[in-house]
């Protein structure tokens, strides 16, 4: 645990140090914006191209910003008021953020879906990573047709927090989801197949001291 902790801490510092370049790059593309369009009646051979490339600049920094986030969060995951309880929407949103390159790798995309609240579980922030990551990549794994995208939607329902992870047509065989839950031991999640979907669910968590 040391050792984690140590990993995170410094983890945490370097995308601290991280975010403030993105405001740096952010900033200067801003500039530029704001030159091209105090300029915009003065003849300027390239400046679709320039408009453009600020464009790409803005958009690329808003996603370095969101994976930022998202690795801030799996740094933290090591600290005390962490191990033992979390945030599964927080965590939905951090793994696809983290897991979009491995979506890219198999001609997938992972988004987020549904409504964006708080459901506070009874497992650290580890496990819970822990558990969604094998479970994005255990769809990942299935043979399917190229740009097919999994939905990642947290809820609460009967008594449970749930992470719903869907693809159209998804069909898990029963020796899939035993095998799942034999991989997820020690993260609190519990799988099961829905239609279209793997279900992961987890403890909700109770009252604080």
């Amino acid at each position: 645990m040391r050792e984690a902790r140590f990993m995170g801490t410094v983890t945490a510092m370097a995308m601290h140090d991280m975010q403030n370049v993105l405001a740096i790059i952010r900033e200067s593309a801003g500039l530029v914006g704001d030159l091209l369009e105090i300029n915009k009646s003065t003849p300027f051979k390239h400046r679709d191209a320039l408009e453009r490339a600020v464009g790409h600049i803005t958009r690329h920094v808003e996603r370095g910003k969101g994976i930022l986030e998202a690795m801030g969060r799996l740094a933290h995951a090591p600290d005390d008021n962490q191990l033992d309880h979390s945030d599964l929407a927080a965590c939905c949103r951090a793994v696809v953020q983290l897991t979009e390159r491995l979506a890219h790798m198999k001609n997938a995309e992972v988004r987020l879906a549904g409504p964006d609240r708080g459901i506070p579980v009874g497992v650290g922030t580890l496990p819970a990573m822990t558990a969604l990551f094998l479970g994005l990549s255990h769809i990942f794994g299935l043979p399917g047709p190229d740009g097919r995208v999994v939905n990642v939607v947290a809820l609460a329902r009967d008594g449970a927090a749930v992470a719903r992870l869907c693809l159209d047509g998804l069909a898990l065989e029963p020796g899939a989801v035993a095998g799942l839950d034999e991989a997820l031991r020690g993260t609190g999640a519990r799988p099961a197949a829905a239609e279209g979907c793997l279900e992961l669910s987890f403890p909700l968590a109770g009252p604080r001291d």
